[in-house]
């Protein structure tokens, strides 16, 4: 049986405000970086929007730590699959490869599949300490 989507945190109120930068606040584990990632990949797939995964620093951006973020896209801990949801099927998952973001699937052999276009990017807001 199929999962359905769960909303935890609903960010309609904040996506309504149209502002250039968001920052979202609150408890731990109770949905805003799903739900955030839920809408950049959705707008991404059907509006062909681009998105940008930021961290602080270069080390937190290596595409293993991106790959792993978006792992609960793929499937969340109650069996939900956010991409194959989205995408209906076309895709399993978003995965990281020199600074872009692609959809991802297999191929028949096991081999990972690209997405020709990317869906955004991941980079360090600051790369290195300057001394």
């Amino acid at each position: 049986m199929k999962k359905k989507r769960k909303v935890k945190y609903d960010i309609t109120k904040i996506l309504s405000k149209n502002c250039r930068w968001m920052f979202i606040i609150g408890m731990r584990s109770n949905g805003k970086s799903f739900e955030v990632k839920y809408d950049a990949i959705s707008r991404a797939y059907k509006e062909g929007k681009k998105f940008a995964y930021v961290r602080r620093w270069d080390t937190d951006i290596k595409a293993k730590a991106v790959d792993s973020y978006f792992d609960d896209m793929k499937e969340a801990s109650n069996g939900y699959k956010a991409v194959e949801d989205i995408t209906n099927g076309e895709w399993l998952g978003v995965t990281a490869y020199q600074g872009y973001l692609y959809f991802y699937k297999y191929d028949e052999k096991g081999k990972t599949i690209r997405s020709q276009d990317n869906i955004g990017r991941y980079l360090a807001s600051q790369v290195g300490l300057i001394s």
